[in-house]
């Protein structure tokens, strides 16, 4: 099934359609897992964490924007800038509503991060840090194995 036809099919309980415009597409938690294809506890989570905006249209119903769904999606891979900061994720965080305040806010400390990365890069010679991800990994594996000798 497209997701058109998938979202043109979402009904609530009484039969009525869920959607009141194309920019407003609410799902129930059980249609929001199906259609990223996670449990429902994922969302219910996501809803805990603040990262997805929820509505509450009854003492026991709870929907979500399909818009705001796919907005708390981020993506899998690894976006890294040069000098190895990935920035992308600042910049999603600021997808969210906010007000204005909180945009000022976080606009600034966003410039401050980047400044602060360029300074590094600067003092660097623009040579970016080696990715530690490796090293690490080696490093738990180590400590793994000192621990099972015990």
């Amino acid at each position: 099934m497209s997701l058109y036809a998938f979202l043109s099919s979402l009904t609530d309980q009484g039969g009525q359609s869920m959607t009141t415009s194309t920019n407003d597409i609410y799902l129930t938690i059980a249609e929001a897992a199906k259609l990223v294809k996670v449990h429902k506890s994922t969302i219910q989570r996501l809803i805990a964490r603040g990262q997805l905006p929820a509505y509450r249209v009854s003492e026991r119903g709870v929907r979500v924007k399909q818009v705001e769904l796919e907005r708390a999606l981020t993506p899998a891979s690894k976006t890294v800038e040069k000098g190895g900061v990935g920035m992308h994720i600042v910049e999603r965080a600021l997808d969210r509503p906010r007000t204005a305040q909180q945009r000022r806010q976080a606009l600034a400390a966003l410039d401050g991060a980047r400044k602060l990365r360029d300074a590094i890069l600067a003092k660097r010679g623009g040579v970016p840090f080696e990715d530690s991800s490796e090293l690490i990994r080696e490093m738990r594996e180590e400590r793994s194995r000192e621990l099972a000798d015990l």
